[in-house]
């Protein structure tokens, strides 16, 4: 199932609209990306800090469980600086793994590795790693898709195009 769509998230939202989709026992998901020129902004103070969403997937509830590839706007290099951001049992765990160019399709694989707890991603051919305890974690969820914002709302209208490529296990 490939799911490609440029994603709007509206001024004073923080998400997009989008139908809920459901996966099962994923091992493996690419995501394409391109993230528009409406994606800069200017916010400033603790603000600046918060992290974005791109997608991802939820293991039963998205705040219990759950990986996405995280974002936010650098306007001193005019980057996208890309993170890891997931919630494993409740806790909130983020790693910045690299950055992007706004206009610039981008590609990343994402592994997910249940026997050894861990979740890979590769970035040009790079890989960047995080510990994931999977251990009581549903092989069941949704997929999470571009969100806007930690408390602030989206500054403007802003436009992702996003292709989501998942595998499962096979069973």
């Amino acid at each position: 199932m490939i799911m490609t769509k440029t994603y709007t998230i509206p001024k004073n939202k923080h998400y997009c609209f989008h139908l809920p989709r459901f996966h099962f026992n994923t091992k493996d998901i690419k995501l394409k990306f391109k993230f528009k020129s409406s994606c800069r902004y200017s916010i400033t103070g603790s603000d600046s800090l918060d992290i974005n969403k791109l997608s991802g997937l939820s293991f039963g509830l998205h705040h219990t469980n759950s990986f996405r590839i995280g974002w936010r706007y650098v306007p001193i290099s005019d980057k996208i600086e890309l993170l890891h951001y997931f919630y494993n049992n409740e806790q909130r765990y983020f790693k910045i793994i690299g950055f992007c160019n706004i206009d610039e399709t981008t590609t990343i694989d994402i592994h997910l590795n249940r026997t050894c707890n861990s979740i890979s991603t590769y970035i040009k051919g790079d890989e960047r790693f995080s510990y994931f305890d999977f251990e009581d974690v549903p092989k069941f969820g949704y997929y999470l898709f571009p969100y806007f914002g930690g408390n602030k709302l989206a500054p403007h209208k802003m436009n992702i195009e996003l292709n989501i490529n998942p595998r499962t296990w096979g069973y």
